[in-house]
């Protein structure tokens, strides 16, 4: 991964996260300008993201012992 790439990702990230949910895909595949590594890139932090979200949310759902 080149630093450039990673970046490129980083600033793409936080436009995309401004986006509504249902027009990101669109968005970003758009943004992207047809780099496949920086589509990939962006579509694995925003995975990540979601990941780490679902995990908040079922935390604060559960009770601690």
């Amino acid at each position: 991964m080149s630093q450039q790439l990673h970046q490129q990702a980083n600033a793409l990230l936080y436009q995309v996260l401004e986006q509504p949910a249902a027009s990101r895909p669109a968005f970003l595949k758009e943004a992207c300008g047809g780099s496949r590594a920086l589509l990939d890139m962006v579509n694995s932090m925003l995975s990540h993201i979601d990941q780490l979200d679902a995990f908040r949310r079922k935390a604060l759902r559960e009770p601690h012992v």
